[in-house]
């Protein structure tokens, strides 16, 4: 990784690079968590109608993979009806696809109407990843996304993976890692 940091021993103080590919931003911006960001900045350069338009972003990378916009998704829409697929959808993608778990055997780590919660996550996400969705249509309280948040949490706590939970939620103290 290329750092400039300015220093009395440092003949450069800035550094710009440009690309535009994202498999490349991707590399030259990677960070190990609890590693400090304070030193890099980020814009995203934008021509239209032969006008440029410069956004900053500051220390927050604004490219992100599907997966993270699925949490910045859940974030933003607490009290959306949309909250169930949305919680469904990360577990599917971190539990099936990242992490090769049985997310079944979560259900059985819950009680009473969480356990129910629990159930209707993950064969949401069995259904929305084996079968061709007919338009089936539920009226949702976003009142009961509290209920479907803390149970969300909750698997992550209970699978070991609680850390990941709070890396995602942005949680997570970046100088234990």
């Amino acid at each position: 990784m290329i750092q400039v940091v300015n220093s009395e021993f440092s003949r450069y103080t800035q550094m710009f690079i440009l690309t535009h590919n994202l498999y490349f931003h991707k590399e030259i911006t990677y960070k190990p968590i609890g590693e400090n960001s304070n030193y890099q900045n980020y814009w995203i350069l934008r021509k239209e109608n032969n006008i440029s338009n410069i956004q900053s972003f500051k220390n927050e990378n604004p490219i992100k993979n599907s997966y993270s916009l699925l949490w910045d998704e859940m974030k933003l829409n607490k009290q959306s009806s949309l909250l169930p697929n949305i919680l469904r959808r990360i577990l599917e993608v971190y539990f099936r696809h990242f992490g090769g778990l049985n997310i079944d055997q979560e259900i059985i780590k819950f009680d009473g109407s969480d356990k129910l919660i629990c159930a209707s996550l993950v064969k949401w996400a069995h259904d929305g990843s084996h079968h061709y969705q007919d338009d089936l249509y539920m009226q949702h309280r976003s009142a009961d996304n509290e209920k479907f948040l803390k149970v969300f949490e909750q698997i992550f706590i209970n699978s070991g993976h609680k850390n990941h939970f709070k890396m995602m939620t942005k949680e997570i103290d970046n100088k234990t890692g």
